[in-house]
């Protein structure tokens, strides 16, 4: 049987307990397999925190510094796919600029040149 043990000054330390469960340490425990049940073998150890959701305890990574690189990320994905869509829209509307008639349209086709000379595209 094991516990997962946040010990002070340590990030997190899996120990082995004998069949009492019995843990006589100063760390807070995060996952014990007597109550819990087994942890899960793909649990990477390092900054990890308990939380209980509908009464389903589980482990997640408590890091700041991944997650603000995991937002990094997904915002640089996001302005990618948004350059995508605003290219794929322009090229649609140069396409079509001469056969512009109205004033609206007019503002589209400059709109689309813009985003255009933005994109270099």
């Amino acid at each position: 049987m094991r516990k997962l043990i946040i010990e002070e000054g340590t990030e997190n330390i899996l120990i082995e307990v004998d069949a009492t469960g019995a843990y006589l340490g100063d760390g807070a425990i995060l996952w014990d397999e007597k109550v819990d049940g087994k942890l899960d073998p793909s649990v990477v150890l390092g900054g990890l925190e308990r939380v209980v959701q509908n009464g389903v305890p589980s482990l997640v990574v408590n890091n700041p510094k991944k997650a603000a690189r995991e937002a990094a990320k997904a915002a640089r994905e996001q302005a990618r796919a948004d350059r995508q869509t605003a290219k794929a829209a322009a090229r649609a509307l140069l396409k079509n600029a001469g056969s512009v008639t109205t004033a609206a349209e007019v503002r589209q086709v400059v709109q689309a040149l813009v985003i255009a000379l933005d994109l270099d595209i």
